[in-house]
């Protein structure tokens, strides 16, 4: 299922590989997310964000030399009627060139409670210009209308390009939506600030190698 999804990665800017974790493994997950102290990350987490399965799409995507960005557990509350606007990735990085998020759906995840909704990347692969909207940003030319939703399956991990648009809606059901997220980048990322080397971004892998622990 891994070497489709790379393909349709390059070619959509966006794939899902179904049943990538267990549901016991789901439940791990979310348990360590849980219970850590924001922003320590433990080492029941590090063993989640070195996770090998991650290197099948991030090394054909990124290339032999791949980078931490950040990681989170993303969720919508019950019954809260809260959307996020299209926008890309990219609007929001603190880091420069084109990033791999993956979204790791630790339960189910439908159009009901908050799926994402995704539209082709760009052929071009580039940043569209971006405005305020409340408390975040969206696309300053969006087509509401565009794109489709992707459900996930607990254990289904999307991909997606920093520069695919994408959006989500509220949570209109009675549990929480929980996703973590992991974002990866290339060697050569920049602080979008200072241009300099991005503190807290280390190495996950090295000319191809995928790494058992990050290397600063």
């Amino acid at each position: 299922m891994i070497a489709p999804a790379s393909d349709r990665l390059h070619a959509h800017g966006w794939a899902k590989v179904d049943g990538a974790l267990r549901p016991d493994e789901c439940d791990e997950l979310r348990h360590v997310c849980e219970a850590r102290r924001w922003p320590d990350i433990p080492d029941a987490l590090v063993s989640w964000i070195v996770d090998p399965r991650w290197a099948l799409l991030a090394l054909p995507f990124l290339g032999p030399d791949v980078r931490f960005v950040r990681e989170q557990l993303v969720t919508k509350a019950p019954r809260a009627e809260v959307g996020v606007p299209w926008h890309q990735d990219s609007g929001y990085a603190r880091v420069t060139g084109e990033l791999l998020t993956l979204f790791v759906a630790l339960d189910d995840v439908t159009p009901d409670n908050g799926c994402l909704w995704l539209a082709d990347a760009p052929p071009e692969r580039t940043l569209a210009p971006h405005e305020p909207a409340g408390n975040w940003r969206r696309l300053t030319e969006a087509d509401d209308d565009a794109g489709h939703p992707v459900p996930q399956a607990c254990g289904d991990v999307l991909a997606f390009s920093s520069l695919t648009p994408h959006r989500s809606g509220g949570n209109r059901t009675d549990g929480i939506r929980p996703v973590w997220m992991l974002q990866l980048g290339p060697a050569d990322v920049r602080d979008r600030a200072t241009g300099g080397d991005p503190a807290g971004c280390p190495r996950l892998a090295e000319g191809g190698v995928w790494l058992d622990r990050p290397r600063f």
